[in-house]
């Protein structure tokens, strides 16, 4: 019943439908609210909702007609696996996932504060900034969102699909972003399974975020000597740092303080210093447990910090001004002295090592 006023909305002609409004009583408008749309799946407020119908989500509103009312719906799946999950859907979800403002705004004007913060809605906030992960065309759409949904409240820790909110934007590589969520209390230390147990700040540090990891390090709540634990290996954050070969990034945590003297513990190697784990990297001996498919120049310079730093040895010394003069127009370091464009984004650079 009322499947051709339904599908018209989907044409940009919403007024057979809105005709429905003026005639029918609530009791019955609200039984077609219910109705499911033979054509996209949809309700009347999906519908309004997906087209950006403001005079049709307005008649809704009028009308008394549910604005919580959710569907099952298939979505985009995680942001670091393929496949779609099967969700229930409400009209701010759908309005959130498509950067509807309008209708989200009017949404959260109209809906109870139960209603906003309940179990439909609760990862409305991770859903923009997945959305806006996977298409940065929106962003000016996706952080008016974003700003509207954080002054209503919602936890900027509350996962998605099992994922921090700030790992996806770490991935988008929007600095503004990442310091917005920072500024409403955002764990810079929180896990992800789903990323092999990282902190968020360990994630940043792979990606080559360097504004990102700077702005972390500002808040003052990073643990900075907390290692990382996965796979039966315990890395120092340094470490880790390290292995990217990323010289500014060691720069950084060697000045927040990191612990230079820790010791890496690997499952099925060596527990040893994180010197010692780097120098044997640096003879090219064989650790299973680590792939450095860049060779070993972008370790030098970080090597010399260790010098610098009072970890002075004639035999270290040798060995970097030896490796260093064999590397002919060797690439020092794997990132660059701004890593940010004009629109505030962090350079995409993944890390350049991987976990075995």
């Amino acid at each position: 019943m009322y499947a051709k006023e339904m599908q018209e909305i989907y044409n940009g002609n919403s007024a057979p439908i809105i005709a429905l409004f003026d005639r029918l009583s609530v009791a019955e408008l609200n039984a077609i609210a219910k109705q499911e749309n033979p054509y996209a799946g949809d309700r009347i407020l999906h519908a309004a909702v997906r087209m950006g119908d403001i005079k049709l989500l307005n008649k809704c509103v009028l009308a008394g007609l549910d604005l919580n009312a959710h569907k099952s719906a298939q979505v985009d799946g995680a942001l670091f696996h393929d496949g779609r999950t099967l969700i229930d859907a409400s009209p701010l979800f759908l309005a959130a996932q498509q950067f509807q403002v309008a209708c989200l705004q009017i949404l959260l004007r109209h809906l109870s504060e139960e209603q906003i913060h309940g179990e439909f809605n609760a990862e409305v906030l991770g859903q923009v900034i997945m959305m806006y992960a996977r298409d940065k065309t929106a962003r000016e759409k996706a952080m008016i969102c974003i700003n509207e949904l954080l002054a209503y409240g919602f936890d900027v820790n509350k996962r998605i699909q099992n994922i921090p909110p700030l790992f996806l934007a770490i991935e988008s590589g929007d600095v503004e972003l990442v310091k917005i969520l920072l500024g409403h209390e955002a764990d810079p230390m929180v896990l992800c399974e789903r990323e092999q147990n990282l902190t968020a700040i360990a994630f940043a540090i792979g990606k080559n975020r360097v504004l990102i990891v700077k702005e972390m390090l500002k808040t003052g709540r990073v643990d900075i000597n907390k290692p990382l634990i996965f796979d039966g290996n315990e890395y120092p954050l340094a470490f880790f740092t390290a292995l990217t070969g990323s010289n500014t990034l060691f720069t950084l945590l060697r000045e927040a303080g990191a612990n230079l003297q820790q010791n890496v513990k690997l499952r099925n190697g060596p527990s040893a210093p994180i010197l010692t784990i780097l120098a044997l990297i640096l003879d090219e001996e064989e650790l299973t447990q680590i792939h450095f498919p860049h060779g070993v120049a972008p370790l030098l310079p970080i090597l010399q910090q260790f010098i610098q730093a009072g970890f002075d040895s004639h035999q270290l010394m040798a060995k970097v001004s030896d490796k260093a003069a064999s590397e002919d127009n060797a690439e020092m370091d794997i990132d660059s002295s701004e890593n940010s464009d004009e629109d505030n984004q962090d350079d995409d650079n993944p890390s350049s090592f991987k976990f075995q």
